[in-house]
C-alpha cells in the first residue's frame, strides 16, 4: 500500500496520506504515532472503529518548528507492521 509522509509550511503540520494500492484489501487500521520535538506523544488511528482505512483518507497532527519524529504502522490480516519511520524537519531553503 502507498502512504505519503509530509511535513507541511506554514504551520508545521504533519500529514500522513493514504493511497491505498496492493493488499489494501487485507488493511485494517493505520496508526501515525508523533513525537513532537517537545516530547510530547500523539497518536491517531485511520481506523475510527467503524470502517477500514479509504483511498484518500489523512491523518493531520500539529507539529512543531524543530525535528519531529513519525512512525507508522499499518495492521494487515489481524497483524501489525511498522512500515514507516522517520524524523521530520521543514527546510527553510
Amino acid at each position: 500500500v502507498e502512504l505519503v509522509l509530509s511535513k507541511q509550511r506554514p504551520d508545521s503540520s504533519i500529514h500522513l496520506l493514504y493511497n491505498g494500492g496492493k493488499g489494501e484489501v487485507f488493511v485494517q487500521n493505520i496508526m501515525m504515532k508523533v513525537t513532537l520535538g517537545n516530547g510530547t506523544v500523539i497518536q491517531q488511528y485511520m481506523n475510527n472503529g467503524n470502517r477500514k482505512p479509504h483511498r484518500g483518507d489523512e491523518l493531520v497532527v500539529e507539529g512543531t518548528r524543530g525535528p519531529d519524529f513519525v512512525q507508522v504502522y499499518l495492521t494487515s490480516a489481524g497483524t501489525t507492521y511498522k512500515v514507516m519511520e522517520e524524523s521530520l524537519v521543514l527546510s527553510y531553503l
